[in-house]
């Protein structure tokens, strides 16, 4: 067996701070998005980012040569096309309109579940997984968490927490879709690259809708927090958290990734109560612990 080199120990260092830091932006990631929801049209603020977004990909992706010698096929722009408009229309649209609803933590925890709805597609559509034992048990208490959480009642706005919710839910089948396919769609591309051209698809597609949108979007009714939001899922939610993402994955395991992922819910209901009063309730506390619990138990090796 290999021992460490001091600087190979030196990188993994570094890429768990990596994910110290991604895991701080993902977590007011979702508080600052619900900031920006709550001042904006639904339609229009995704709009916005992907709009951002795509301005500051393709500044990077043309400066790096495109695509390079990968060129698509006119079968793979359609595939391609297909995965942006699950990954990046769909599921940032869905997902911006649910933080008006619900609050940032909700969101956060149905986003942990990501695994659960991978695991779901490669069982019963793509059917390349067959989870058994621990994993059955885990999965069985991430479903029992994710459920006390959705249909939690209490309060006036009950009713709008559960339409938040369930938007919220489907924006995650949605992203579930875009990982589970990519994996496949994607081989023989440049990561950063095939990123950047799905973010600037996604755009596209959203364009027609987005641009209609903006006809009667008024920017002086947009609080300062608003545009901060906006700014801040735009630069930090869209780049800064691939970048570092993909750091920490070139030097550490993908279980050692998905721990920190999966602290995002807990962090992200800390900042929301400590700095915007968003109260932790009893519904929450219980079916956040149900679901990490099982996350973690599905997370296992088979």
């Amino acid at each position: 067996m290999s021992v460490p080199t001091e600087a190979s120990v030196d990188q993994r260092r570094a890429a768990l701070w990596a994910m110290v830091v991604q895991t701080l932006i993902a977590s007011l990631a979702h508080i600052f998005g619900r900031t920006a929801s709550l001042d904006f049209h639904p339609l229009v603020l995704p709009f916005l980012r992907m709009l951002g977004a795509s301005t500051i990909f393709a500044v990077i992706f043309f400066s790096r040569g495109g695509l390079g010698a990968k060129q698509p096929t006119r079968l793979e722009w359609v595939k391609l096309a297909a995965l942006a408009f699950f990954g990046i229309t769909l599921n940032q649209t869905l997902y911006l309109s649910s933080l008006k609803y619900t609050s940032s933590a909700n969101v956060a925890l149905f986003y942990a579940m990501t695994p659960l709805a991978v695991l779901g597609i490669s069982t019963f559509i793509t059917k390349t997984e067959q989870p058994r034992g621990v994993r059955l048990l885990g999965v069985g208490l991430a479903v029992s968490g994710a459920l006390i959480v959705i249909f939690a009642r209490g309060g006036p706005s009950s009713n709008t927490m559960l339409l938040g919710n369930t938007l919220a839910v489907i924006a995650v089948m949605c992203w579930a879709i875009y990982l589970s396919f990519s994996r496949v769609v994607l081989v023989g591309y440049d990561s950063f690259q095939a990123t950047a051209l799905l973010t600037m698809l996604g755009m596209l597609i959203y364009s027609p809708l987005g641009f209609y949108e903006l006809k009667e979007f008024d920017a002086s009714a947009i609080s300062v927090q608003g545009w901060f939001g906006l700014f801040y899922i735009v630069v930090f939610m869209s780049v800064a958290m691939y970048a570092l993402l993909n750091f920490a994955l070139s030097k550490l395991e993908s279980s050692q990734v998905s721990i920190f992922m999966n602290a995002q819910p807990v962090c992200t209901a800390l900042f929301a109560a400590i700095f915007f009063g968003e109260s932790l309730t009893i519904h929450f506390a219980l079916g956040t612990a149900l679901a990490i619990s099982g996350i973690f138990l599905m997370q296992r090796p088979s």
